[in-house]
């Protein structure tokens, strides 16, 4: 809440807080900062990127340098 307050753009790790509470307290924040805040999902079995991902591997979208999507595979 310290960067949102001093005007800047968050990009907060999951898990966003430890309760709803202090979640709803850190939106608050963001609202009254102005700025932008974002807690990243990985979206790798959605649908639409799991189409993405077929269309890349059949070659719908012509011929490729690179498609690692996230360079910390061993996460996975």
């Amino acid at each position: 809440m310290k960067a949102l307050q001093a005007g800047k753009h968050v990009l907060l790790e999951k898990p966003m807080a430890l309760n709803a509470e202090a979640a709803k307290e850190i939106v608050r924040a963001e609202r009254k900062a102005g700025k932008v805040l974002m807690i990243p999902h990985t979206m790798r079995w959605e649908p639409h990127a799991l189409q993405v991902k077929e269309q890349l591997d059949k070659g719908d979208w012509g011929t490729w340098f690179t498609k690692k999507i996230n360079p910390e595979a061993a996460y996975y």
